[in-house]
């Protein structure tokens, strides 16, 4: 009855394990909600250009590197990547100048960006080039574009922090919210503007950038719970052993 028991244990352990880490969840509108338990959890965005454009494409890996309630502060670390071809474009360059998204309730005056590439965040004035809805934009030099010189080129990606503070309480199950992720090329056959097309689970990317891994990573505790099922249910067999050698001499 306690082999059955422990046998039990571990299999609910593993259960435990797969569920323990799971990334963040998008919705198929791209919205992105996030609470403080979502800290080390990431996503992804991709972006892909519409029919009849060039082929223009994009991809992202977000991380919440922190999310404090007292300060009502989030951070996200994240990769961005101007995954274009160009020798399939028959463009000359299209380099990556903005992109932004909606954050309901964002203080602009205290927010900041940190990166090489993109060093700017402010409120969108209006909208966002080429008529999205959102309130924040990133860029380079200007929300409008830039030049090839300042822009994300083809190939190449950039790593990016953004610190987002929030108005309003951020803590409780509601968090805030992301959603829309518009994105602006500039190109040598001029600009294009388009919003993130797919957005799929992503894994954690290590503070500082990285390749993701795999989002069910068991957390040490819950290892440390299954390590002890194991051991007992070990224990369990040598006693069960031992007490049939004893009983049949």
């Amino acid at each position: 009855m306690c082999k059955k028991i422990v046998l039990l244990a571990v299999i609910t352990l593993l259960s435990l394990m797969t569920i323990s880490a799971q990334a963040i969840l998008i919705t198929d509108s791209n919205v992105v909600k996030l609470t403080q338990d979502d800290v080390n959890q990431s996503f992804m965005l991709n972006w892909t250009s519409p029919a009849g454009d060039p082929s223009l494409s994009a991809t992202s890996t977000w991380t919440v590197y922190d999310f404090n309630t007292t300060t009502n502060t989030v951070i996200l670390q994240g990769v961005l990547a101007n995954t274009t071809d160009l020798s399939t474009t028959g463009l000359s360059n299209a380099g990556i100048t903005t992109f932004g998204f909606e954050a309901p309730g964002l203080d602009f005056a205290d927010s900041s960006v940190t990166g090489d590439v993109f060093s700017n965040i402010d409120q969108v004035k209006g909208s966002f080039p080429g008529g999205s809805k959102v309130n924040t934009c990133v860029f380079t030099t200007g929300c409008n574009g830039g030049s090839q010189n300042s822009a994300l080129a083809a190939g190449d990606e950039t790593y990016i922090t953004l610190s987002l503070v929030f108005g309003d309480n951020i803590g409780g199950a509601n968090g805030i919210q992301l959603s829309a992720f518009p994105i602006k090329f500039q190109t040598s056959s001029g600009s294009y503007e388009f919003t993130a097309t797919g957005s799929v689970l992503g894994g954690e990317v290590p503070p500082g950038g990285g390749n993701p891994t795999n989002p069910s990573v068991p957390e040490p505790s819950i290892l440390w719970l299954f390590g002890a099922g194991l051991f007992a249910l070990s224990w369990l067999n040598r006693r069960h052993y031992s007490y049939s050698q004893v009983y049949l001499a």
